[in-house]
This record gives structure tokens, sequence and C-alpha cells, in this order.
């Protein structure tokens, strides 16, 4: 007795939901040991990051063939943004990737992802000096996977999950600015800031930022005061309280444990420079969220 063949059901990405928030993560998952693996660089008006921890693979959009190595990141627009199609992500067989994918949309976090391609050129995948953070922010979105799989369908109505924190957190960091190689010391915008960011978690001291950079306290202010248009205090405070509002959106964080982690000890202190840029106590601001 002959059996019916059945036509292979086309399973098609579901259409997202839109939304007005600035970051919504669609779907969260990774790849691991796939060697015919192929998939579009996104899907509907949303944005794809790609986070390639080992192994290679090939970006294809139009002529450009852009080899995909492990220590890279991609970042693909959607057609709506960029107005060209997008690409098809593959592995190679003999060396397939291993990576994490966040499909999302939001008004900033779109526009973040804009300013960090056209810093590399408008190549949708490049290797970032930061990677090391980026993997720590992506290992802990690992763990909220069980819960936040697929959430392509709900409204803005739902209240934001750690994951959508956790999304900021990568963007802002890719968004740092990477300084020449060879001119790390020399005083200039991205240089200080860079120094700031990966100084988040102290109190800042100008007497070591000052041997860091090889010269007098006096003349760092100075220099930093011209560069970047405000005090280094002023932009330290803005560059912390930027950060908390990220990790504010993490509810198993304390907001005690939030101000440490911006490098305010005392959480009295930190709730007063919170409320000083923002208008309101952290606490205040985690209870609108």
């Amino acid at each position: 007795m002959s059996k019916a063949r059945l036509k292979p059901r086309r399973v098609r990405p579901k259409v997202s939901v839109p939304t007005n928030l600035a970051y919504r993560v669609r779907t969260f998952g990774w790849i691991h040991d796939q060697p015919y693996h192929s998939t579009h660089g996104t899907h509907g008006d949303d944005a794809m990051l790609t986070v390639v921890r080992s192994g290679r693979g090939f970006y294809l959009c139009g002529s450009q063939r852009i080899e995909v190595v492990g220590g890279m990141v991609g970042l693909v627009l959607p057609q709506s943004v960029t107005g060209q199609e997008v690409g098809i992500l593959m592995a190679d067989p003999d060396e397939p990737y291993d990576h994490d994918y966040c499909r999302f949309a939001g008004t900033q976090a779109l526009a973040s992802v804009k300013r960090i391609v056209d810093r590399h050129g408008g190549l949708p995948f490049f290797k970032p000096t930061v990677m090391p953070q980026v993997i720590d922010l992506m290992r802990q979105m690992r763990g909220f996977r069980d819960r936040h799989t697929d959430l392509s369908q709900q409204p803005d109505s739902r209240p934001p999950t750690p994951m959508e924190g956790l999304l900021a957190g990568v963007l802002a960091v890719l968004e740092m600015p990477e300084p020449a190689c060879d001119d790390e010391k020399k005083i200039n915008a991205a240089n200080l800031r860079r120094y700031l960011q990966d100084h988040m978690a102290q109190a800042l001291s100008l007497d070591q930022m000052a041997d860091h950079f090889d010269v007098t306290k006096e003349h760092l202010c100075r220099v930093a005061k011209r560069e970047l248009g405000q005090t280094l205090l002023t932009v330290a405070e803005q560059l912390k309280i930027d950060w908390a509002t990220v990790l504010l959106l993490q509810p198993e964080i304390s907001i005690a444990e939030v101000g440490r982690r911006v490098g305010y000890v005392d959480p009295l202190y930190f709730s007063k420079v919170f409320r000083k840029h923002m208008g309101i106590s952290p606490r205040q601001w985690r209870a609108t969220r």
C-alpha cells in the first residue's frame, strides 16, 4: 500500500507587532553545531544582532560577500531603513559558527544601530574591540531564554524585561568610541569618554586619570573641558546615570547594587546624583518602567 507524499510546510517568520518603545526584544537564541545553517539577516522592520563566538560563515548580500568569523558582531538593519534588500547569513560546513542572535525593534535601538553601522563604514559585520563586554552581556541574556524566546507577538503593554536592558547595554557598549591603537593617551573626546566608560564602576579620581594620560590634573581638566564642552565630573555623572537606567530595567538588581556598579557606594549619594540628572529618584524611575 503506497503512502501519500506530504509536501513540506514552509514556515514563515511571524510579522512582529509594531512598537513605539525605545527598545523591544522580539526573539533571542543561539546557533551551535549546525553545519548547514542559513537564515535571512533579519525579518520585517526589525534589526538583528548576531554575536559570533567561534567558527566561520558568510554574509551574502547582492554582490557583497563578507566573511564572518569568531569575534565579530553583526548588526543588520531592515530594508525599510536602508532601502536595500537584506542578505543571507550562512555557516561554513567545515567550521560552522557558534553565535547568539537577538532580533529587536525600538526607536532608540534602531537609531543606535544606524550610528554604529555608519561608523563601521556601512558594513553589517565587524570586529569590535569591546567583544568581551558584548559576550558577557549576551551570556546574561541567555539566562532569560526559557521565558523570553519569542516575544514578537506581544504588544507594547507588555512590561519591559531584563532582556531589553541588556540589549540597550550591548548597543551602548558597541557605540563607545574606539581610539586609535597607537594614540590612546592623546587627550581627546573619544579617549576621555573611553577612560570614563572603562572605569564606570569606580568613583572618579582626577589624580588617577591624570596619571593615565601622563599630565597634571590641572592640564587634564582644562583640556577635557575644551574637548568635551563640560567638566569631567559632569560627563562622568552623565555616563554613570545613563548606564544606571539600563541596569534599573533589570528588577533582580537592587537599587543599591545598581549604584555600586556605577561607582556610588553610598545609596543616598547615588540617589542624589540620579535625581539631579533625571529629575526623579532611581526608585521612582524604575516604578515608571
